[in-house]
């Protein structure tokens, strides 16, 4: 099933469930999985191996995406609401350049309005992580996207 939410793809497919299989368990576990196919990252990916999705019980409303999942153990059946949100802009980019993905953290940042001073320091950074690996051209490259926005001395 897809569906969208915002500018971002949600899917939810059964897929095998990895591991040996007794015979009153199924033998498929469902995925949720949301794309930013303008970026080119998959924002969320997980399986849920605590129950199925329901299928029918995915809704997407304008701040988050809600779905029902269903476990049964014995004779008891167990439902939970999982709400998804996403989350503000300033902590993807974040989270992005801990994990030096510059390039996606100023996509993200010229996406959402950012003042190009912000954009600057990413570029910055970004520059800055090229240089420490010894990528001198493609450090000076990216520092040439800051001129007029940092202090020269930052670069120098």
């Amino acid at each position: 099933m897809l569906k969208f939410f915002r500018n971002h793809v949600v899917e939810v497919q059964s897929v095998p469930r990895s591991g040996l299989v007794k015979d009153s368990e199924t033998s498929n576990v469902s995925q949720l999985s949301i794309y930013d196919f303008k970026n080119r990252i998959t924002l969320f990916w997980s399986k849920e191996s605590s129950g199925e999705i329901l299928p029918n019980c995915l809704e997407i409303e304008q701040d988050a995406i809600y779905y029902l999942t269903e476990s049964r153990s014995n004779d008891r059946v167990e439902r939970n609401l999982v709400k998804l949100s996403e989350m503000e802009a300033n902590i993807k980019i974040h989270k992005l350049m801990c994990t030096n993905q510059y390039q996606e953290a100023h996509q993200i940042a010229t996406d959402a309005g950012f003042p190009r001073e912000i954009q600057c320091e990413i570029i910055k950074e970004y520059a800055d992580k090229l240089f420490s690996q010894q990528k001198y051209d493609e450090a000076i490259n990216q520092y040439i996207k800051t001129i007029g926005f940092l202090n020269p001395s930052f670069v120098i």
